[in-house]
């Protein structure tokens, strides 16, 4: 009697209760790498993608900021006698830079006489996501992406509104002419 006493707290205490659970959704990222919406788990590219969510909790605010963490890539900074601090002068992705690595801005492809200058441009804080293809995409993305892809996707005026309580108010009046 004792042995079934202490066999039935030992089962009661090993059956698990979903009350304790922790019922966090898993955050869904869906890639245009392919250009076709996919999960990143289906898609054959080597892509990283970084979120508002890791732009903001990692306060990253240059491009050297982004891609710190990313194997296989790296800003290069370009100095001169006048500016020490220097421009970003462009992104490499294993080994490629230049005409070879092509950069995005909302499906926009930045025009190459833009893209060697000056990357200073880029506000981190305006964006949504980062797409980073490695590898060769002429066929999908055309012939300046032998290196890889990096797509900006900025945030959309319902991102900036989402979660505030906002007024419009309209006045009536009288109109005669």
């Amino acid at each position: 009697m004792k042995i079934n006493k202490i066999f039935l707290m030992m089962l009661a205490a090993s059956i698990p209760f979903p009350v304790f659970a922790d019922n966090d959704d898993i955050e869904t990222i869906t890639v245009t790498a392919s250009r076709q919406k996919k999960a990143k788990l289906a898609i054959p590219e080597t892509v990283d993608v970084v979120t508002k969510k890791n732009i903001d909790d990692h306060q990253m605010s240059t491009m050297e900021d982004l891609v710190r963490y990313m194997p296989g890539i790296s800003v290069n900074r370009q100095t001169s006698g006048t500016d020490p601090f220097g421009n970003l002068g462009g992104i490499r992705i294993r080994g490629m830079s230049g005409n070879r690595v092509q950069l995005q801005v909302d499906g926009s492809r930045i025009i190459e006489s833009i893209q060697d200058g000056n990357r200073n441009f880029i506000d981190l804080s305006n964006i949504k996501t980062v797409e980073v293809i490695r590898g060769p995409g002429s066929v999908l993305w055309g012939a300046d992406s032998v290196g890889g892809v990096v797509a900006f996707k900025t945030l959309d005026p319902s991102d900036l509104l989402k979660g505030r309580s906002y007024v419009v108010r309209v006045n009536g009046g009288e109109f005669q002419y």
